[in-house]
């Protein structure tokens, strides 16, 4: 592993410091998109060519024309660039479950947030079409993902149980809507690429939220 660069302090010449210029931040942060769109783009197309265990991480920074050092500045790991880090999916559902009104049911408002938030519309579809492939064909991703979404449970149920107001400990209504939440949005990845693709992936989560609703309460669902 690289060692992290010294820091050398420049002396006092009279000049701007680029640190506190914005328009060189502006250029350093768009420097960074930049990089991170071009790892994820080299990482996606070969995922897509190789399969997911027949992608390295050195393959996707050859083709990026990156460090190594620099793919793991950006990605903790090769699954974050299909499916996002974990803190980056438990804030990005909390800000979109706290949009819905207090009066809302903690079910419904979950299926809500799943429906609005979760499901990543500015995402490609080609990316949640390969994402849903890979899930179906790659067996040490689909292990991998039921990893992450252990982490994602805990971290949902604990959103969800502070909604309820139990901010310390989530209780058991929380945990077993975060694990349905997660379930839904598994098996939905997966009825898309197998008997619906036709159909949008939202449209496919929605009747799952149905079956699953009307399971709650007994219910039949609707045709």
């Amino acid at each position: 592993m690289d060692s992290a660069p010294t820091t050398v302090h420049a002396p006092d010449t009279g000049e701007i410091d680029p640190a506190s210029d914005p328009v060189a931040l502006s250029r350093r942060e768009r420097k960074k998109l930049q990089t991170r769109q071009a790892i994820h783009d080299a990482a996606v197309r070969l995922f897509a060519e190789r399969g997911f265990a027949g992608t390295t991480v050195t393959d996707i920074t050859e083709a990026a024309d990156v460090s190594p050092r620099t793919f793991f500045s950006h990605f903790a790991a090769k699954e974050d660039v299909l499916f996002g880090d974990r803190a980056s999916a438990v804030a990005h559902f909390e800000a979109a479950l706290a949009e819905q009104p207090p009066e809302v049911d903690a079910f419904t408002a979950v299926r809500r947030t799943a429906l609005n938030g979760l499901i990543n519309r500015e995402t490609p579809i080609e990316q949640m079409r390969l994402a849903a492939r890979l899930l179906h064909d790659d067996r040490i991703l689909v292990g991998s993902l039921a990893e992450r979404f252990a982490g994602l449970e805990e971290g949902f149920a604990a959103v969800i149980a502070r909604r309820g107001g139990h901010p310390l400990v989530p209780d058991s209504h929380s945990r077993l809507l975060a694990a349905c939440l997660l379930a839904v949005v598994r098996t939905g990845l997966t009825v898309w690429h197998t008997d619906r693709s036709d159909d949008t992936l939202e449209e496919v989560v929605e009747e799952l939220f149905d079956l699953l609703g009307a399971g709650l309460r007994g219910d039949t669902p609707r045709a």
